[in-house]
């Protein structure tokens, strides 16, 4: 009777004929290797600009992506109009400008026909692009469109996104401007 109703219990869990337990068939979770993740989190977290992550990502096996929290524009607005400011600052001293001026100007002028070159001295100059509009980004969403947002009454919960939308709304309409002129004067000779 013993021998019966063990058979019946090993039939019951079984797949096909082979015997084999359904709980077996599960893979198993793969385990956290801690001497990996823990310095990995840790490094991450102490060298980030916004808020560090929080304890619940930091455990989780999910792939690390750091938090940017959206009141880094205002530091980010910090550091990258500090560096265009002192780049300008500096280049106002004429001991400066001979490091200054590739940040500031093409570098290539080609003396044939009046034209630039490319050439490796071009990445400061783009790159110095790149901080300046920055730095217009986070200024104009801080220092101009949020307060903007609280003056005309938009809900708290919803002043970053009006701010954001209100720089697009201004970079595009700048820029698609001052294209269509360009295009306009070019068609016309």
């Amino acid at each position: 009777m013993v021998i019966h109703e063990t058979a019946t219990a090993n039939a019951n869990n079984s797949v096909g004929s082979m015997g084999v337990n359904k709980a077996r068939l599960k893979p198993k979770p793969k385990p956290k290797n801690p001497k990996i993740q823990r310095p990995t989190m840790s490094w991450v977290s102490k060298h980030q600009i916004g808020k560090p992550i929080p304890p619940s990502q930091a455990s989780s096996n999910l792939p690390v992506c750091i938090h940017v929290d959206h009141g880094s524009d205002y530091l980010r607005a910090e550091i990258s109009s500090t560096l265009v400011f002192g780049l300008l600052a500096l280049h106002t001293h004429p001991d400066f400008r001979i490091h200054t001026r590739r940040f500031l100007s093409l570098s290539y002028l080609s003396q044939t026909n009046g034209t630039y070159t490319q050439g490796l001295d071009d990445v400061y100059f783009v790159f110095a692009w790149v901080v300046g509009f920055i730095a217009l980004r986070g200024i104009s969403i801080e220092w101009v469109l949020r307060p903007l947002a609280g003056s005309i009454g938009v809900s708290p919960k919803s002043h970053l996104r009006f701010a954001e939308q209100g720089w697009l709304v201004m970079y595009y309409g700048v820029f698609w401007t001052l294209g269509m002129v360009r295009c306009m004067f070019s068609w016309l000779g």
